[in-house]
This record gives structure tokens, C-alpha cells and sequence, in this order.
């Protein structure tokens, strides 16, 4: 069916979530506190997301000729997912959990990174360029693991690359 409609794969994964987890949410039961875009995510998940992010890093940097891969170190109420450049590209995913010294950490930026406002949480969206590496601060919640985030935050990763070709970047 997804060749009748010429739907390619990313836009499949699109249509995926927004069934899976998107209407699910949208409208949830009353009774219910099962919204799936608000469950925590699952270690399978967070290598689903990261692959579709390598993915699209490496579609989007054929040319340039830089290759990405990645990692997630899982922790509570934030992860770390790591994208380094990379001679070769590897479709598995590392997951890991933080350690102490990690889990400190997210402890300490927890305060830093949320504004709360009766029921609402507002979390900022965080990503760090390092030399070869990319830390991306990712809260705990399927909707920022899901394959659409995946797809927008690759968009938004490969924008940054580009807007700051004017700066001295490995990532160019």
C-alpha cells in the first residue's frame, strides 16, 4: 500500500507513531492514566530512537562524507544520547545505565532544566556539541523517544551543522 501512495519510509514512521502513540494520546480514557506519550521508555525504545536519528544524521551527511553512530546512557528523570562521528557506521545501538556519579549529575541539572507551573513541567531541550561528539539531554517520556522526535531532531541537528559552517566545526 505504501508504494500505491508513494509513501516512503520516513514518512511510514510518521504514520506509525501518530497511530501508536499520537491519537492514543490525544484522547485517552478518563479512567485511565495509561497515555502513551507519557510512559517511560523502554531500553528497545531508546535504541529505535537513536538508530532513526544515526539514520537520518548519516542521509543527511552522505555527501560531506562524515558517518555518525550512537549511545544512550538511560537514567532518571533524564538520558544521555551520544552521537559521535565515526569512521564507520554501526546499526547497533549501545544502551548503558548512568552511573552514580551520572545519576548526580541529572540530579543537580534537574532543577536547572525544569520550570514548574501547577501541573505542567517545562523542559528544555538540550543539545551539546563536543569536539566529535553530540550530547543530546533527552527527558524520560516516549514522546521525546519516539520515531517522529527521532526524524525532527535529526532535522534540527543537521540545521545547527549547517547554520554554523561559518565556525570552525568537525561535524561540516
Amino acid at each position: 500500500m505504501r508504494e500505491y501512495y508513494d509513501i516512503d519510509k520516513y514518512e511510514a514512521m510518521l504514520i506509525e507513531d501518530t497511530l501508536r502513540l499520537a491519537i492514543k494520546s490525544f484522547h485517552p480514557k478518563q479512567s485511565t492514566m495509561n497515555i502513551p506519550t507519557l510512559r517511560s521508555v523502554k531500553p528497545e525504545e531508546s535504541k529505535v530512537y537513536t538508530r532513526t536519528l544515526c539514520e537520518m544524521l548519516n542521509n543527511f551527511g552522505q555527501e560531506s562524507g562524515f558517518k555518525v553512530n550512537g549511545e544512550v546512557i538511560l537514567g532518571n528523570p533524564y538520558s544521555i544520547v551520544r552521537v559521535v562521528l565515526a569512521e564507520k557506521i554501526h546499526k547497533n545501538v549501545l544502551v548503558s545505565t548512568a552511573n552514580k556519579e551520572l545519576a548526580r549529575i541529572f540530579k543537580r541539572m534537574k532543577s536547572l532544566l525544569q520550570r514548574k507551573q501547577g501541573l505542567f513541567v517545562f523542559c528544555q531541550n538540550l543539545k551539546v556539541f563536543d569536539g566529535d561528539d553530540l550530547y543530546i539531554l533527552k527527558p524520560m517520556q516516549m514522546r521525546f523517544w519516539s520515531r517522529t522526535a527521532a526524524l525532527n531532531d535529526a532535522d534540527e541537528i543537521a540545521g545547527a551543522i549547517l547554520d554554523s559552517r561559518g565556525e570552525k566545526s568537525k561535524w561540516q
